[in-house]
C-alpha cells in the first residue's frame, strides 16, 4: 500500500528482454523509475485526462514490423466499463498490463527481467488478450523518456500499443477508482489500474508493484517475474 503522488506512481528498475519490440527500439542503461506513489516506488505520469473527455486512442500508425518486433492486432479500444458484454464480466482470455512490465520490456539493466517481460507481452499481443489502459500508456512514456529513452522511440511503442485493446479513462472509472481507495487503501493510481482493468473483464492484472496472489472480484494480480 502506498501514499498516492499527483505527480507520479511507484518507482522500480525497468528493463526490456529478448523478444519481438515495436520496430526502433533502445535500452537505455539507466535504471527506469516508474513514479506512483509518495513513499517508495513512484510513477511520474503526464497529464491525465480530462474529466467527462475519454482520450482518443492514437491514430498514428506503428512502426513498420520488424523481425524483432511485438507484434499487436488490434481489437478496438475498451472505453471504461461501456463495453457489449455485462459490466464486470470476467473474460478469462484477456489480461491487464500494468506500466512496468512495459517500462522493463523497453528499458533499464536487468536482462532475466527484459526477457520476461517481452515474453508474456508478445505471447498476449500475438493472441490480441492484452489489455492497457490511456494511463499505463500515459505512464510508460514519460518513466521510458525520464530513464533516457528518446521520446521519437517512446512515441512508437505507445503507438503501437495503442492498437491494442486500450481502456479509455472515464469519469465513471475515476470515481470507481476512489471508491476502491477508500475500500482497500489502495493508492489511487494502482486503484485506477484495478479498476480500468476489471472494466475491460480481465481476470489477470500482470504487474511488479501490486500483492502477488491479491483478487479484486475474482481478477488476480499476478508478478510475472515470480515465477
Amino acid at each position: 500500500m502506498h501514499e498516492s503522488d499527483p505527480l507520479g506512481r511507484r518507482q522500480a528498475g525497468r528493463e526490456g528482454a529478448a523478444g519481438g519490440l515495436p520496430a526502433g527500439d533502445q535500452l537505455a542503461s539507466a535504471r527506469p523509475a516508474v513514479h506512483r506513489d509518495a513513499g517508495g516506488v513512484s510513477r511520474g505520469r503526464s497529464p491525465r485526462p480530462t474529466p467527462g473527455r475519454p482520450v482518443a486512442r492514437s491514430r498514428q500508425a506503428s512502426p513498420r514490423a520488424s523481425s524483432e518486433e511485438i507484434q499487436v492486432r488490434s481489437r478496438g479500444a475498451v472505453r471504461g466499463s461501456h463495453r457489449s458484454s455485462p459490466a464486470g464480466r470476467v473474460v478469462a482470455e484477456r489480461s491487464f498490463f500494468d506500466t512496468n512490465i512495459l517500462v522493463y520490456a523497453h528499458a533499464g539493466d536487468e536482462p532475466q527481467k527484459r526477457k520476461v517481460a517481452r515474453k508474456v507481452l508478445s505471447t498476449h499481443l500475438e493472441d490480441q488478450t492484452a489489455v492497457f489502459s490511456t494511463q499505463v500508456l500515459q505512464e510508460y512514456f514519460v518513466a521510458a523518456t525520464r530513464i533516457g529513452l528518446p521520446a521519437e522511440i517512446a512515441q512508437q511503442h505507445v503507438a503501437t500499443y495503442a492498437q491494442a485493446n486500450v481502456v479509455q479513462v472515464t469519469t465513471e472509472l475515476i470515481l470507481a477508482a476512489i471508491d476502491l481507495h477508500r475500500l482497500h487503501k489502495l493508492s489511487f493510481w494502482d486503484a485506477l489500474i484495478v479498476r480500468s482493468a476489471r472494466a475491460a473483464g480481465c481476470s489477470v492484472l500482470f504487474s511488479e508493484d501490486m500483492k502477488q496472489g491479491q483478487s479484486y472480484e475474482g481478477m488476480m494480480i499476478e508478478n510475472p517475474f515470480s515465477r
